[in-house]
């Protein structure tokens, strides 16, 4: 995660961030560029020329210049933009702000007229242009594009507007800029798409009252302007493509084979319509220019299952495509209509289709080669398909319909190759010649020419499409059936016929015991109820009605009417408690908000649940109150799956229920509240029975890991995959055996990377040669592993090595730890990583076994965890310093076993990791410590000469002697006034002043602190380093100007590479150095006071509606621009008046004039 603040908003799913760490590298870079622009070698000229994609500099306040690049330009005399414009031609010009996410279009020709009062002005003048934009020279641009651009393009991940047909409304902007305001957020980030961040921003609450942070993409869903990404399925007939008409029978025409996927089932495009070249070509323009321009219009938020689009393909080129199904993940499985391939690919890569692409039929037509069959009479192996491709595939070829096909079926062909002088071989003889298939009548049996005639699936489906689809119709389909009058009749909810993988809503959460869901299914039915509310609303209350207990009525909610029932009786004050029929949660309303509720509208679309074969954790009865808090965090508002276990009459309904988490990846509630160790699972007996006459065991011997080793259907299920009784189970028994184990390394130094740190303290981590070859495995597998493998049921016990599917979607090579119902507890082999994976990802498969497990697990050398074994918080450290690092390891002991973990200690940057957990508390050193090779000394001594003595350690205590602190001079009293500089401004109220007057003859031992300081930078080089960095200590530390002044250290900023934060106490600024510009300070300058008192000007604070954009990141009620006239303001000496001492020094600020400085500073804001 990183720290961040929000500059520049087009929507939740476009918007602009800079980085909090590049706050100082912000200001040097603006200094740099008003100083580029201050030259008048900046300006431009008429013999300059301006082209579009270059990089200028442009005003962006007044004062402040800032790099920006061209997207658009115009030309005196042209309607349309031009590539490039001589400076003195210029009309109009649009950039981009590169650090701050903003485009702005500047009007020369405009500005031109109103100069001159002449409309229609033969050209814009060059000073003209030169007001708004400079050049950036050639000297200059090594400097400009070393720094890359400060504005960081983010995309909120998975979230879509709240209404599809509308977009992103005015009303979600706003709400979006209302809470991440202009202050610091946290932004986590979980991916990439394109040149977006997918990721999520995290708001600190300001109220010390409440610790939890907000999400952003979890507050915009709450508020209803926004929802999280799910597919649907419309009722509306989708868009789609016509088709070509069938070419007539026993005419050869001319095509070019497009797609094949097996003689039974390619593509071909014929070469007399030429239209497909004029159509490739206008889709480029159209959405080339679309996407520079940012066209929101023709995004796609929710693919539809058979809607035309348009999508971009790998070679960044745009094709008409059909959306077939949602594989998840942000995913969508598309057919390029005109070319007949599938392709899964991110939905931020599909646009919608303008209605002039309609005009051409599908190109790309669906064929069979009608003479011939698989050799064994059922499926095409790859060797036929191979050499089909090689003999037709992007060739010109002669084709013949043999007869007209069939609606929805491949057209039955006769395929030639072809020539300048016409057809020639004919490609099915050709595959029969050389024995990769057979003719129809070759065939010797009745049933081989029957499953030749039968449609056969070439290819496996992408299994997560289908899932996705099912999905899809689960919570968006909505029956014909259901019209408005059954709605109003029926207004409660009702469970379906089938009672698992039911999608639903929590909308209240109580305990694991009591939370309330909504069935997604009966979203329709729910906005119906709201809209007749809403009239049932307009009917007032009879004077005299009285509201008594479980009568049922309609409540105003935060300003929405509900179906709610009372719980108790009035009070005094007239304030009821209402239950919400539709949300399960109570709230206390007075009576002016209650309405009587029609008898034909009462009922409840929330179903109340409780999470079975749990129970609370330490013996309890009931939940406590860290549980509750958990799950309601977790689970309130969030999409979740549940399966009803049983359909009791008294509520709450047992259920198991799973959620997806921020990785994307569903969890079971019930293991995550007994992972947490607020629940335990409850025991029970499980009875299996097997019926052996009904399946045969299917053992499965895994060598070579392809994927025709999983893809096949399973024996007597007819290729189907396997079907369940609910009163019989079938498992299929599989063994694998482990990973080979991996290579360890010989006693002694190495480098690695950590690549995971285990609950229990083990270190997981490769070496370099292991990251290489982890490289190639990867590759090696991503080229194997093209498709998701068809699940099975099966026996796990037997299973050891394995393969998963991650949740970035790609193969890894793991092995089976512990199977928790749903789930399997799978450790990847080649990193350590332990995760819980659903078993439709995993598959009992050997990736490459001949390569050997690639991570090692090591245990640290030297030091004994506090408990016996590693606490949780330490184990949270070791994290956070250690993953996807690069770190030296001394190997201490090899183990016995290869898999077992070997014993070392870890250094960063030179620093043990041993004394890092002992500083935190978490262990206790051993006597010997270990010292990395590239820091041991050579003693110079034989080892029988060793003098044993504490002197020189004595001698190293007192190398760096304990000094006092700082001394402070005496406070100014109430009242008193004094000559003042000011040295450093943090805010336009609170700075630091030098009093002129008290250190102006101010001497120690006969010299002032200026000549002390002259002093000790002569000898500076002699002066000794700091080896040891406790808060507050005084020091010398080297300035910009490269002189060294006195400090403090303040704290640790990072540790790679290791800078320090330090205060200058004479100016009052921070600054970060490394530890090489930080010296022991000498004695005798700490007998100098501080030069600097920390004061806050009284008598003006921040605006309370403040209008700028731009504000100080620590300080967030602070403008940039109001610090910037204040620095202004404060330029010569001033008088300070003290106006109070406690609690902190406040002073009035007065000019040389006698006025008040900030005068100028209120009247501005």
């Amino acid at each position: 995660s990183m720290w961040v603040v929000v500059i520049n908003i087009v929507n939740p799913s476009h918007f602009y961030v800079q980085y909090l760490a590049e706050a100082t590298e912000i200001m040097t870079l603006s200094k740099k560029i008003n100083y580029f622009c201050s030259t008048k070698s900046s300006c431009f000229t008429s013999k300059d020329v301006v082209e579009t994609g270059s990089m200028i500099f442009v005003k962006w306040k007044e004062g402040l210049w800032a790099r920006a690049h061209i997207t658009e330009l115009f030309q005196r005399g042209f309607t349309e933009a031009v590539r490039c414009c001589p400076a003195d031609q210029l009309t109009s010009v649009q950039v981009f702000f590169i650090d701050y996410g903003i485009t702005e279009t500047i009007s020369i020709a405009r500005e031109t007229e109103m100069d001159t009062g002449k409309k229609g002005s033969a050209g814009a003048p060059v000073d003209v242009v030169n007001r708004h934009m400079r050049k950036v020279e050639d000297a200059q641009k090594v400097q400009v594009h070393s720094i890359a651009p400060l504005a960081i393009r983010c995309t909120l991940k998975n979230l879509v507007p709240h209404s599809l047909a509308k977009g992103w409304t005015q009303e979600a902007t706003v709400e979006f800029k209302k809470v991440v305001g202009s202050s610091a957020l946290e932004m986590r980030i979980f991916g990439q798409d394109r040149d977006s961040l997918l990721v999520d921003l995290i708001r600190t609450p300001n109220d010390q009252s409440c610790d939890t942070p907000l999400s952003v993409r979890h507050y915009l869903v709450y508020m209803e302007v926004a929802s999280f990404y799910a597919p649907v399925v419309l009722e509306a007939k989708p868009l789609t493509y016509f088709h070509l008409p069938c070419p007539k029978t026993d005419v050869e025409l001319n095509a070019v084979v497009s797609h094949i996927n097996n003689p039974a089932d390619f593509y071909i495009q014929l070469v007399e319509n030429m239209e497909l070249l004029l159509l490739s070509a206008q889709l480029q323009d159209c959405y080339n220019a679309a996407t520079v321009a940012n066209a929101d219009d023709l995004t796609v938020c929710h693919p539809v299952v058979g809607q035309a689009y348009v999508a971009c393909a790998d070679d960044r080129l745009w094709y008409r495509a059909q959306a077939l199904g949602h594989p998840g993940e942000g995913q969508v499985e598309i057919l390029y209509v005109d070319l007949g391939n599938k392709k899964v690919v991110p939905v931020k890569d599909l646009r919608r289709i303008k209605d002039d692409f309609f005009a051409l039929p599908i190109m790309a037509i669906n064929c069979c080669l009608e003479e011939i069959v698989p050799r064994d009479g059922k499926t095409w192996d790859g060797s036929c398909t191979d050499r089909f491709t090689s003999l037709a595939l992007q060739k010109v070829v002669t084709v013949v319909s043999v007869h007209p096909g069939h609606e929805h079926e491949p057209l039955p062909v006769r395929l030639f190759e072809s020539d300048l002088n016409g057809p020639t071989a004919n490609i099915a003889e050709l595959l029969v010649r050389e024995g990769l298939a057979c003719f129809k009548q070759g065939s010797k049996t009745d049933d081989a020419v029957s499953s030749a005639n039968e449609p056969v699936v070439w290819d496996p489906l992408l299994d997560p499409g289908l899932a996705a689809g099912d999905v899809v119709t689960t919570i968006y389909d909505v029956a014909g059936e259901h019209k408005e009058e059954s709605l109003m009749c029926e207004p409660t909810l009702k469970l379906p016929a089938h009672l698992k993988e039911l999608h639903v809503r929590v909308s209240h959460v109580q305990s694991p015991s009591s939370f309330y869901v909504q069935l997604t299914q009966n979203d329709a039915h729910l906005s119906r109820v709201r809209e007749l509310l809403k009239d049932c609303a307009l009917v007032e209350t009879p004077d005299g009605f009285e509201w008594r207990t479980d009568m049922y009525c309609v409540a105003n909610n935060k300003g929405v009417w509900k179906r709610g029932r009372i719980c108790s009786d009035l009070t005094s004050s007239n304030i009821a408690e209402v239950m919400l029929c539709d949300y399960g949660n109570r709230v206390k309303l007075h009576i002016s908000n209650l309405r009587p509720l029609p008898p034909s509208l009462i009922g409840s679309f929330a179903l109340e649940c409780t999470v079975s074969d749990i129970s609370p954790a330490g013996g309890q009865s009931t939940w406590t109150a860290t549980a509750c808090d958990v799950i309601s965090q977790f689970l309130t508002g969030a999409l979740a799956v549940v399966t009803i276990k049983e359909v009791k009459d008294l509520s709450p309904v047992p259920v198991t229920l799973s959620c997806s988490q921020e990785m994307g990846q569903f969890v079971s509630i019930a293991d995550f509240l007994v992972s947490k160790g607020l629940a335990l699972r409850k025991r029970k007996p499980r009875s299996v029975v097997y019926k052996p006459s009904s399946y045969t065991e299917y053992q499965i011997k895994l060598a070579v890991p392809v994927i025709s080793s999983f893809s096949g259907s399973c024996p007597n299920d007819g290729g189907r995959g396997c079907t369940f009784d609910c009163r019989y189970i079938c498992l299929f028994q599989v063994k694998t055996t482990s990973y080979l184990p991996p290579e360890l390394p010989e006693l002694g130094q190495i480098q690695i990377r950590v690549t995971a740190v285990g609950d229990d303290g083990l270190i997981y981590m490769r070496t370099q040669n292991a990251e290489r070859q982890f490289e190639q495995l990867m590759e090696t597998v991503g080229e194997r592993m093209k498709t998701l493998p068809r699940p099975k049921c099966y026996e796990w016990k037997s299973v050891q090595g394995c393969a998963l599917m991650g949740s970035d979607l790609l193969w890894y090579r793991g092995e089976v730890v512990e199977v928790l119902g749903e789930f399997v507890k799978v450790q990847h082999v080649d990193s350590g990583l332990v995760e819980n994976i659903p078993v439709i990802h995993v598959y009992p498969v050997l990736l490459c076994q001949d390569v050997p497990q690639l991570c090692l697990s090591c245990k640290l050398h030297g030091i004994n965890p506090f408990g016996g074994k590693w606490q949780l918080d330490a184990v949270a450290l070791l994290r956070e310093i250690l993953l996807n690092r690069t770190l030296d390891v001394e190997v201490k002991e090899l183990p016995s076993e290869p898999r077992a973990a070997l014993s070392g200690e870890l250094f960063i940057d030179a620093m043990s990791l041993n004394t890092i957990l002992s500083f935190h508390k978490h262990g206790a050193l051993e006597r010997c410590v270990s010292v990395p090779k590239a820091l041991a000394v050579t003693s110079l001594n034989s080892p029988d000469e060793w003098k044993l003595d504490i002197e020189v350690l004595l001698l190293e205590r007192l190398a760096e002697p304990i000094l006092g602190s700082f001394i402070y001079p005496d406070m100014p009293q109430k009242g008193s006034q004094f000559q003042a500089q000011v040295c450093h401004l943090w805010t336009p109220n609170r700075l630091f002043l030098k009093p002129l007057e008290a250190t102006a003859h101010l001497k120690v031992d006969g010299e002032t602190l200026n000549e002390a300081l002259k002093r000790a930078n002569a000898d500076v080089r002699n002066l000794p380093r700091l080896s040891d960095f406790p808060p507050d200590c005084p020091c010398l530390a080297e300035y910009s100007d490269g002189v060294y002044y006195r400090a403090k250290i303040v704290k640790f900023v990072s540790l790679e590479p290791v800078r320090v934060m330090v205060h200058h106490v004479d100016f009052g600024s921070d600054d970060t150095l490394p530890t090489s510009k930080i010296r022991q300070i000498p004695d005798q300058l700490l007998k100098f006071p501080v030069g600097v008192l920390k004061v806050k000007v009284a008598g003006f604070k921040p605006p309370s509606d403040n209008t700028e954009k731009i504000m100080l990141p620590y300080c967030p009620g602070w403008s940039l621009k109001a610090t910037m006239e204040m620095i202004d303001l404060l330029q010569t000496s001033v008088r300070a008046s003290v106006v109070a001492c406690e609690p902190e020094l406040t002073v009035l600020l007065y000019n040389t004039q006698g006025e008040l400085v900030h005068l100028p500073l209120r009247f501005n804001f």
